[in-house]
């Protein structure tokens, strides 16, 4: 469990440094300006790791499943919205308009797919609870293909496969696998062939390509988090630091995107600096969102308990 919260701590900041270096053109950060993507394939890894876990180990988990995914996932980022929403408006100087397509459009990307793989999940439980991951690995490819098609974004469907590789993990218990030095040498080294492949194709090809779009992404995507995983199970990037930053790591993905707008708008001349505060601001505000969502959440469980 601190493995995978620290692995969302350090996914997080990375994630969070490649649009920094997107929004200040930083020769520094230029290698995670398109590390990003693979990075919320971790995000989607542990989830569905995660949720596999959870349904196996826990009493009628899967009961209240959706509301509480839905609340868990949504609550954060309207709240950050809501509170960000003002100051942007300030510094954009953009008319502040209310229509039913922004409820959805207002929100980053990843929340919704999100909710969509959590929805597949339970649905797939439900019907064909032995084809679990398959079924989910079938929706998830039909998902890449049709966002693909509808000429989505393709951070859309740049690591949709994750979240079923998450749930193979869970129930093939990679634990429990034993490997020799040269089996897992040679095992990481094929799946650093396919990764540089990979990015090379999606680098070359573009976005227009088939091969180097949704296929080499995924593929890149798959092949990082499948790298990640057996490194860990060697090694542990469990601190304080990575487990702090874990905590808070879902805020930190929603609030870097305004901190990072809010600071371009300012007079600081230099990127580096600016680089810094939106670090600095962004984990700052997560944590006490964080905590200040944490107490509201344990107060509706205090009243839901009196009222029951």
């Amino acid at each position: 469990q601190e493995q995978a919260l620290a692995l969302r701590g350090i996914s997080s900041v990375e994630i969070m440094m490649g649009h920094i270096g997107l929004a200040t053109g930083s020769v520094i950060l230029y290698p995670n300006r398109k590390a990003g993507i693979l990075f919320v394939g971790i995000f989607f890894l542990l989830s569905g790791y995660g949720v596999a876990y959870c349904t196996e180990q826990k009493i009628d988990y899967l009961k209240h499943f959706l509301i509480n995914r839905a609340v868990k996932i949504l609550l954060p980022a309207y709240f950050i919205k809501i509170v960000m929403t003002p100051l942007q408006i300030t510094l954009t100087n953009e008319p502040f308009t209310v229509h039913l397509g922004g409820f959805f459009t207002a929100l980053n990307w990843y929340v919704w797919e999100q909710l969509f793989f959590y929805l597949i999940f339970w649905l797939a439980y439900k019907i064909t609870p032995h084809y679990l991951e398959f079924t989910v690995g079938i929706v998830s490819v039909v998902f890449v293909g049709a966002a693909y098609i509808q000429r989505i974004d393709n951070p859309w469907y740049g690591s949709s496969l994750c979240f079923v590789l998450g749930l193979c993990f869970y129930k093939f218990r990679y634990r429990k696998i034993k490997y020799g030095f040269p089996e897992y040498s040679i095992l990481i080294g094929l799946l650093a062939v396919i990764l540089a492949a990979s990015m090379a194709a999606f680098f070359f090809l573009g976005n227009d390509s088939v091969l180097g779009n949704p296929i080499a992404r995924n593929a890149a995507s798959v092949s990082f988090c499948m790298i990640t995983v057996f490194l860990l199970h060697k090694c542990r990037v469990v601190n304080s630091a990575s487990v702090f930053l874990g905590k808070c790591s879902y805020e930190i993905f929603l609030i870097h995107p305004y901190m990072l707008l809010f600071l371009g708008k300012l007079p600081i001349e230099s990127k580096v600096l600016q680089g810094f505060l939106t670090v600095v601001l962004t984990i700052l505000l997560a944590h006490f969102i964080h905590l200040l969502l944490e107490k509201f959440m344990a107060g509706l469980k205090r009243v839901g308990a009196k009222c029951q």
